[in-house]
């Protein structure tokens, strides 16, 4: 059976169903072990958001790529998660006399001033 979450699986809720503007459910058909869809296409890795209730928009079904081990949608024409996302493994961009890499042989890292202590103490508080 369809596995598909609905509006009246919310009638036991209380008021949600009514009172709500939008009604969206997430839904992966892998997770019922359906390995097809109606067409014969393969359900691994694929994840629905189904808007079952705008009141002001049109209900749509939202097919998306679903990354487990982030637990992260994404358009299913976007590329993969490579590693962790957008940008990975690219460097900061460079100011004038500031490196792009934060690991350039010769940086220094200099301790914040706050975690020192200070000769000033007079244990006031400064306001």
């Amino acid at each position: 059976g369809d596995k598909r979450p609905q509006l009246s699986d919310l009638r036991e809720s209380g008021s949600i169903e009514q009172d709500a503007d939008m009604v969206m459910f997430l839904y992966r058909p892998e997770y019922y072990g359906i390995t097809e869809d109606e067409n014969g296409l393969s359900t691994t890795n694929v994840g629905e958001v189904i808007i079952a209730k705008h009141r002001n928009g049109s209900l749509e079904t939202v097919p998306l790529k679903f990354i487990g081990r982030f637990t992260k949608f994404m358009d299913l024409d976007s590329p993969g998660m490579e590693q962790s996302g957008p940008g990975y493994g690219t460097t900061f961009p460079s100011a004038a006399g500031i490196p792009s890499d934060f690991d350039s042989p010769g940086a220094i890292t200099m301790p914040s001033k706050a975690n020192g202590n200070s000769s000033n103490d007079n244990d006031e508080a400064p306001f």
